[in-house]
């Protein structure tokens, strides 16, 4: 796709979201200002969507990594190190252990993004964080090998259907079609 490039347009702070006021200052496209690894743009260059973008994938922004982790180690344990599970950005809240989230989504990017070594790492460990809870642990949180974990809808349905469908296999036998 070809497209005409054209001059960007002026963006502006808007004084109290006030748009018919043009009094606040100009803005420049960057990505955002609580993510490590800032980019801004400068006289020569300004950044566009696409810089936004290859941000987002590289490897100096470590939220991607942290959230495959959190929802990973979710998925095993229970519960998840942060209490959010879709928003470890600026309105995110503080994981409850941020060394160990650190730790493993480090891990994971310097293991190339690989999932079975990850796993193997998650299910063989001992996973005992700390066994007394501090009063500073949101939540008073305890993260211990062999807690029960809720199943999620989705996965409850599929276990169901299947166990009904070998239920009904077992006691019906298997239906022939002609």
């Amino acid at each position: 796709m070809v497209t005409k490039a054209t001059t960007p347009l002026t963006v502006r702070v808007l004084p109290c979201g006030n748009w018919i006021d043009e009094s606040g200052p100009v803005v420049q496209p960057s990505t955002p200002s609580f993510a490590p690894g800032r980019l801004e743009s400068v006289e020569q260059k300004r950044l566009t969507r696409l810089d936004l973008g290859k941000y987002i994938v590289s490897d100096a922004n470590p939220l991607k990594a942290r959230a495959v982790m959190n929802r990973l180690w979710a998925q095993f344990f229970g519960t998840r190190l942060s209490a959010t599970l879709d928003d470890l950005g600026s309105l995110g809240q503080l994981p409850s252990h941020p060394e160990l989230l650190d730790f493993i989504a480090a891990e994971f990017r310097e293991g190339g993004w690989d999932f079975k070594h990850m796993i193997r790492l998650l299910v063989t460990s001992a996973t005992e964080v700390d066994p007394v809870v501090r009063p500073t642990d949101y939540w008073r949180l305890k993260i211990r090998a062999g807690s029960r974990p809720r199943c999620s809808s989705p996965a409850f349905s599929i276990s169901a259907i299947s166990a009904a469908q070998a239920y009904s296999a077992i006691s019906q036998g298997f239906t022939a079609s002609p």
